[in-house]
């Protein structure tokens, strides 16, 4: 007879000393193999109560056919009634099958073969193979990713990317490959505290003094030369290299967290400059917008990150991370990325395989620092579980990509795309709120984020109830509905001594949000 135990006797143990199964008889847990909290949790929520252990000289063919079989005396079977199970020979012969009604003549012709007693086959309720099924899914996952984890250790280094990239005969179920994918995630490294913060070193300008022409023209060439080197490594991705170098990113990454310290007010105007500019410039080539936006998402990832006193590095992993992260979507075919109907069901699943794509592309990268490609891979993943590609909850959603993810949702949100409509900065701040509401993105982030950038973000141009054309100088922590203004364009569109108006002047009224035609020459004008 097999040892029964119930799972509350369960304990973790990093090697079992004997195979553990489920009461179906299939096997749960194999010799030498771990039984994790996280196994016993599995078993608990699949509605395991008991598991089998065999008893010392069972063999695993005698304990099976106990477990799927019921024994039966022939003289006891009841005449004339239906039999909802298949009875079989000691030999494990079919008698007759599942429905057959016991009758006089099937009694003389069991009795015929000498048989005193027979097996009558368990249902699969009886069995519980809906409730093993559930379990099973977990094992597979958890095989898989142990597989992965040990091939990972013995074959490359840890920052390596040993993914099987290519399903094409690979073999693996979906849920070998999440789980190995998976794996991968969960190797990501722990996200601690670190000093000293990046704010601490931002410098926060008076309000009202004037900027001198060398730092606004080194601020559009610091714009210009990170925009490069941005697009250097999109087009190296989209010609095919085959060690795409993160030397450029890395440098404009860390370029942008010292231009955020230098002047946080020049420095929140870049994004709306780049896109100014971007309207302008002819559109030659595809990959343009998505290096803007891969642009504006480095930006607006390195103000959050000295927002939440993010260090160096870490400001500088999390930016790296925004600037590559779209690289997977060179892969994607560009008539479902330019398609202006709804996207099918399918259409949906093959963008939302890009994340896997990027890694494919960084897996022979250089110089990608340890933690970037797990930061990478989240991005897209949601607070609630309802993002992609694993649709990971809460704490599974590393610190830096929560950063990245916020930043990249503002900066699509501004910018032009095929599947929605260009927001202005207010309207794409409160869809941002309304998220965190939601529970799709972390609300304290959120928060930040939006006390970092306002409502209204420094620059915005706005048209006066006077007719002079002004621009928010500075947020106002107790009403982001209503920002500092300077008031920098007469009516004529010339430039004026910039000037805070007060909020009870009639003059500050805003009739619009929008910017002067033609824009001045100065992107700065006014600071």
């Amino acid at each position: 007879m097999p040892l029964k135990r119930s799972i509350v006797e369960l304990r973790p143990t990093k090697k079992l000393a004997q195979a553990v199964f489920h009461a179906s008889g299939n096997t749960l847990f194999y010799e030498e193999e771990s039984l994790t909290a996280e196994d016993i949790a599995a078993l608990k929520n699949s509605g395991v109560d008991r598991v089998y252990f065999l008893e010392q000289g069972e063999t695993l063919g005698e304990f099976r056919r106990g477990r799927q079989f019921t024994g039966h005396q022939v003289g006891e079977l009841p005449l004339g009634k239906a039999i909802d199970r298949a009875g079989y020979s000691p030999e494990n012969k079919l008698l007759f099958p599942r429905g057959t009604v016991i009758t006089t003549e099937l009694l003389n012709r069991l009795d015929g073969l000498g048989l005193k007693s027979i097996l009558l086959k368990r249902t699969p309720r009886e069995l519980g193979i809906e409730q093993y099924r559930r379990i099973a899914e977990h094992l597979a996952a958890k095989r898989s990713r142990r597989k992965f984890e040990v091939e990972l250790n013995a074959a490359v280094p840890a920052r390596a990317l040993a993914i099987p990239f290519d399903r094409a005969g690979d073999g693996l179920s979906n849920v070998a490959f999440d789980a190995i994918i998976s794996g991968f995630t969960d190797r990501m490294p722990q996200f601690s505290e670190e000093k000293p913060p990046l704010g601490e070193f931002i410098r926060r300008l008076e309000q009202g003094v004037p900027r001198a022409a060398e730092m606004k023209r080194g601020f559009l060439d610091f714009l210009h030369s990170c925009r490069k080197r941005i697009a250097a490594v999109y087009k190296d991705a989209a010609a095919g290299t085959e060690q795409i170098d993160l030397s450029g990113v890395l440098g404009a990454a860390a370029d942008l967290a010292r231009a955020l310290c230098l002047d946080n007010a020049l420095f929140a105007m870049l994004p709306a400059i780049l896109a100014a500019e971007a309207k302008q410039r002819p559109q030659t080539d595809d990959l343009e917008p998505l290096i803007d936006r891969a642009f504006g998402a480095a930006a607006w990832t390195t103000a959050l990150a000295g927002a939440r006193n993010f260090s160096g590095a870490q400001t500088v992993e999390a930016v790296t991370a925004a600037i590559i992260h779209d690289l997977g979507m060179l892969k994607i075919d560009r008539q479902i990325l330019e398609k202006q109907e709804k996207l099918t069901k399918m259409e949906v699943e093959i963008i939302h395989r890009h994340p896997v794509y990027t890694l494919e592309i960084l897996h022979k990268g250089r110089r990608v620092p340890a933690v970037v490609p797990s930061i990478v891979f989240q991005i897209h993943e949601r607070e609630d579980g309802s993002g992609y590609p694993l649709r990971l909850q809460g704490q599974r959603i590393h610190p830096l990509a929560k950063t990245a993810a916020i930043a990249d949702a503002y900066s699509t949100l501004i910018s032009e795309r095929p599947h929605g409509d260009v927001l202005p900065p207010h309207m794409a701040m409160r869809e941002l709120l309304q998220m965190a509401s939601q529970k799709k993105l972390e609300p304290d982030y959120v928060k930040s984020f939006a006390d970092a950038v306002g409502l209204h973000p420094v620059g915005e141009w706005m048209r006066l109830a006077d007719g002079r054309y002004g621009r928010v100088a500075a947020l106002n922590a107790g009403d982001p509905e209503k920002p500092l203004i300077s008031a920098v364009l007469d009516k004529n569109l010339e430039p004026i001594e910039p000037r805070i108006l007060e909020t009870a002047d009639g003059a500050a009224t805003i009739a619009e949000w929008t910017s002067p035609k033609p824009m001045p020459a100065d992107p700065f004008v006014g600071f």
